[in-house]
This record gives structure tokens, C-alpha cells and sequence, in this order.
């Protein structure tokens, strides 16, 4: 029983392992590429807009320019805009390693109590099987009462049955295919019970694992966000005089 939890112990440090070092960047890296991708299309329709005659005659430059800029008045008054967003980006990105990098710790924190609770019932485990071994060896058996001797005989006769052939067998031999039947049901039992068992820790540290860990990783900051998309409409920007 106590392999379960070591089983489950590999698999979940593989797990946290390969998703920080791997999967989270990969995620990161995506979710640039995708949202560029996104803005392509509106970035050159905004160019196409502000070069239309229907801009010229409708919108006043003045007017937009003076929106955008006030809309910016948080930056200091010696850096660009584009220093600007560039720097709360490299700020957001550090800042959201550093968070991933505790989420990280949380975890490994968490798969040490797990590996400390295994231990701990490994070794119950195995003080237990030492003292029935020496019950045994020092020739220390249970005692059945005379009522439930005759209740056990009753229903092992009851239950195999069916194995007697008349004539045939022994009572040595019956005896022989009973202890036979039952410690190979007995084995197949404890395969089920293994593997219902292991699958069930797989799914309960599975949903922990994406509750706790996977949805709090965060793949792309505001500030990263907010410079891929001045980047990407920073030539449309140029045309009020912003830089």
C-alpha cells in the first residue's frame, strides 16, 4: 500500500518539474505570439483609418492626440512613452517570475509534507509487518472460540461446495483446492484494490495540482500586455506625435 504513495510522490515531482521549467515558459510564449497575432489585423486597419480622406475631413488630429496623451500622464515627463511602457513591462515580467518562482516553492513545500506523510506510513507499515512476523515466528496464533470455529467451517464448507467432486477427491485435496481458490482470489483482490486506489490518488493530486498551482501560474503580466499592444499600434501612435 505504502508503494502507492511513493509512485504518486515520483510522478508529482516529474510533474512540478516539467511544467515550471517547461510548460509555464512555452505558455508564456504562446500567449505572446497568439495576442500579436490578434492585433495585426486592427493595427493595419487603424493605419489604413487615419490615412482615409473620411479621417481628414471627420476627425480632428489635435483633438485625438490630446486624448491619447492625457490618457498617459502617469509617465514621467523625461522618458518616451515608449521607455515608458518598456520599463513597467521589464518591472511586470520580474515581478511575475518572482510570483511563479514562490508558486514553485509552494508546491515543492507541499510535495515534502506529502513525501514525509508517505514515509510516516511507510514505517507504520512496516513495524506493523514486523510484529506479526515475530507473533509468528515466537508460534503466537489467534484463538477462535469454539462458536466461531464452527461458524468459519460452516461457511468455508458452504462456499466451496460446488469444488467436491463425490468419489473422486480427498478430503486433503479439497482442502489443498480451497486454500488454492481462495489465496488466488485473494491476490486479485489486492490488484484491484491497488490499482482503484492508485487511480484515485492520480486524479485527487491531479485536480489539486491544477487547482492550486496551475490556475494561479500566471504566463503574461498587464505591463507585458500593455507593451505588446503599444507595439504593435506604436505606428499608429507616431501619427499624433506620440513616441
Amino acid at each position: 500500500m505504502y508503494a502507492i504513495f511513493f509512485h504518486i510522490g515520483g510522478i508529482a515531482i516529474l510533474e512540478i518539474c516539467f511544467y515550471f521549467f517547461y510548460i509555464g515558459p512555452i505558455e508564456s510564449i504562446i500567449f505572446q505570439r497568439k495576442i500579436r497575432k490578434l492585433l495585426e489585423n486592427p493595427s493595419q486597419k487603424i493605419n489604413i483609418f487615419l490615412h482615409s480622406p473620411f479621417f481628414e475631413q471627420n476627425t480632428s488630429k489635435e483633438a485625438l492626440s490630446y486624448f491619447i496623451t492625457q490618457e498617459m500622464k502617469l509617465k514621467p515627463a523625461n522618458e518616451t512613452l515608449h521607455e515608458y511602457l518598456y520599463q513597467k513591462s521589464i518591472f511586470g515580467f520580474n515581478q511575475r517570475k518572482e510570483l511563479n518562482l514562490q508558486l514553485f516553492h509552494q508546491a515543492i513545500l507541499y510535495w515534502g509534507y506529502f513525501i514525509l506523510f508517505s514515509f510516516f506510513f511507510f514505517l507504520v507499515y512496516y513495524k506493523y509487518e514486523r510484529y506479526n512476523r515475530l507473533q509468528k515466528e515466537n508460534g503466537i496464533t489467534s484463538v477462535l472460540s469454539n462458536e466461531d470455529y464452527e461458524n468459519t467451517q460452516h461457511d468455508i464448507e458452504l462456499m466451496h461446495m460446488p469444488l467436491y467432486r463425490k468419489g473422486s477427491e480427498t478430503s486433503d485435496e479439497l482442502s489443498s483446492q480451497i486454500a488454492q481458490w481462495y489465496h488466488c482470489n485473494k491476490k486479485k483482490g489486492k490488484k484491484v484494490f491497488y490499482y482503484f486506489t492508485f487511480g484515485c490518488c492520480i486524479l485527487a493530486f491531479q485536480y489539486f495540482f491544477f487547482e492550486c498551482i496551475v490556475s494561479k501560474y500566471q504566463p503574461l503580466s498587464n505591463e507585458e500586455l500593455n507593451y505588446i499592444i503599444y507595439e504593435e499600434f506604436e505606428p499608429s501612435l507616431h501619427e499624433f506625435g506620440i513616441q
